[in-house]
């Protein structure tokens, strides 16, 4: 068999690196699992109209999410899937009664975040912050819950880091939650593709 020569040597090079661009651009568009472990007991409807805030944010930034519902008020004893080991681009978020700390000022939520990575797996979000600050505003707790939701699942996306507007601001205050701008709720373009740049690694 003859040997390959420079230019079919070449050409198996950029053969390879298209390649890998074409995996990682499809890696790009896969989407994110969340598994989510509703053990506050939030009903159904509401945390159906929850993840579709959720999804609804994260889709206008680019992230694509699947849901995958763990130990639901309704789990027994029956398999529900989620005792395997996470995969690639899946993450954990529990949604559960926080800490007993009073005040407008309490975190609607919380991301374990390892520093060597930036970036994290594991998520929580306190139904009872998110029902009392509903009901301080008036904002449906369900949006709220699901914004709360995507906030989180930002910081196990970019890290611990907070910014000065936009979605992962790191204090709602009341009059920002009456006020519901969109721009308010929303991730911004830079966190987008940070976002993504951390889903191809």
């Amino acid at each position: 068999m003859a040997k390959p020569g420079p230019a079919t040597a070449l050409v198996e090079i950029v053969c390879a690196m298209l390649l890998c661009i074409a995996t990682a651009a499809a890696d790009s568009d896969a989407p994110i699992t969340i598994r989510a472990y509703n053990t506050f007991g939030v009903s159904g409807a509401a945390f159906a109209r929850a993840r579709a805030v959720a999804q609804g944010v994260l889709q206008r930034a680019g992230v694509q999410a699947l849901w995958r519902e763990c130990r639901t008020p309704a789990y027994q004893t029956g398999d529900d899937g989620c005792d395997d080991l996470l995969n690639r681009n899946e993450i954990i978020v529990r949604v559960v009664r926080g800490p007993s700390i009073s005040g407008a000022s309490a975190p609607l939520g919380d991301s374990l975040i390892e520093k060597p990575a930036g970036a994290g797996v594991f998520a929580t979000v306190y139904a009872d912050r998110v029902l009392a600050a509903g009901s301080r505003t008036g904002v449906d707790p369900a949006i709220l819950l699901g914004r709360a939701i995507a906030h989180e699942v930002g910081h196990l996306l970019i890290g611990a880091g907070h910014s000065s507007r936009g979605l992962m601001r790191g204090k709602w205050s009341d009059d920002e939650l009456r006020r519901n701008r969109d721009r308010d709720w929303l991730f911004t373009s830079s966190q987008a593709q940070s976002m993504k740049a951390r889903r191809l690694q």
